[in-house]
């Protein structure tokens, strides 16, 4: 199968900030990923149409190191074109970079588990922001905590954050959905921000994960309990 890089990172751009090995499951309509990080407090799903490639193959699922993936990367110029091919005899993937050819040693897919279950919640009416507001409000937020709070209330949405005897109040704009509140971890939902773009649907819920909803990635990130 060929892909532009861009493709290519776009898989570890979302997936390497949460886990270091990963499997990459090639499948009729496109490539699907699911993870979970070693903590279990987020969980990533995401899926590459088919269409998006310049050469598709199903090929199955594999599993492999995303820093060697990064290291591919690292030497790809920003609009080449990748040749993945999947040697099954000495299972391996190789990938072809104009005359620079890698061939990577596959993971034991069986020592990877089970894909995990998406949970089920019953969210109402999710709230719409947009990437670059939503972003720029959590990278402001890290100055003061390491923590936030998400509501929606009366129409809007608000983001709020104390430590070290310091306050902070983003009120966002955008589309309100429903009446909600929790806490949640910024180290998770800043870094899963990072990497979408265009508008984001936020699933929220009383006290339950936040879903972050954008084209074709879905994060889900567990709540923080307050004292």
């Amino acid at each position: 199968m060929k892909l532009k890089t861009e493709v290519l990172k776009k898989v570890v751009g979302h997936t390497s900030f949460l886990v270091d090995d990963v499997v990459l499951a090639f499948e009729d309509d496109g490539l699907s990923v699911r993870v979970v990080d070693p903590s279990h407090v987020a969980m990533l799903s995401l899926f590459i149409p088919k269409d998006d490639f310049e050469e598709y193959e199903a090929v199955g699922s594999v599993a492999v190191e995303l820093p060697k993936v990064k290291e591919v990367l690292a030497i790809a110029k920003k609009e080449a074109i990748v040749d993945i091919t999947h040697d099954a005899e000495k299972n391996r993937l190789v990938f072809t970079l104009g005359n620079i050819q890698r061939r990577m040693a596959l993971l034991d897919i069986n020592s990877m588990g089970a894909p995990q279950k998406v949970p089920d919640i019953d969210y109402d009416k999710p709230s719409l922001v947009e990437q670059a507001e939503l972003k720029k409000a959590l990278e402001a937020i890290a100055y003061v905590t390491d923590h936030l709070t998400i509501k929606v209330r009366g129409g809007k949405i608000i983001i709020t954050a104390e430590g070290k005897g310091d306050e902070m109040r983003v009120e966002l704009g955008g589309e309100a959905g429903a009446e909600a509140r929790a806490m949640y971890p910024l180290g998770y939902i800043l870094p899963a921000v990072k990497t979408m773009s265009g508008k984001i649907s936020v699933f929220l819920k009383d006290d339950y994960p936040i879903t972050l909803e954008g084209e074709n990635v879905k994060y889900m990130i567990a709540p923080r309990i307050e004292d």
